[in-house]
């Protein structure tokens, strides 16, 4: 778990296997905003994103046989402040 480059990102908390809870440096106005996250590498990845909150979201991780997986992901937030 880490911040490679941080815009409004507090920080980031491993939850586990393939889970990882992000919190958000300057709020967003209400919990309506989008969210979208990408995992590559030798195998196929799908990023499930479940917002919480106006300040957090969680981002799931699994591989292409839908296990929990740990792998880099990018993760892209776009809302009202």
């Amino acid at each position: 778990t880490g911040i490679a480059a941080s815009y409004n990102i507090t920080s980031v908390t491993n939850n586990g296997a393939g889970e990882e809870q992000v919190i958000i440096a300057t709020d967003m106005s209400t919990s309506t905003y989008a969210v979208v996250g990408g995992a590559g590498g030798s195998a196929a990845y799908t990023v499930n994103i479940l917002i919480n909150s106006a300040t957090a979201f969680t981002a799931s991780i699994r591989d292409g046989n839908n296990a929990a997986a740990d792998t880099s992901c990018s993760i892209v937030g776009c809302g009202d402040q």
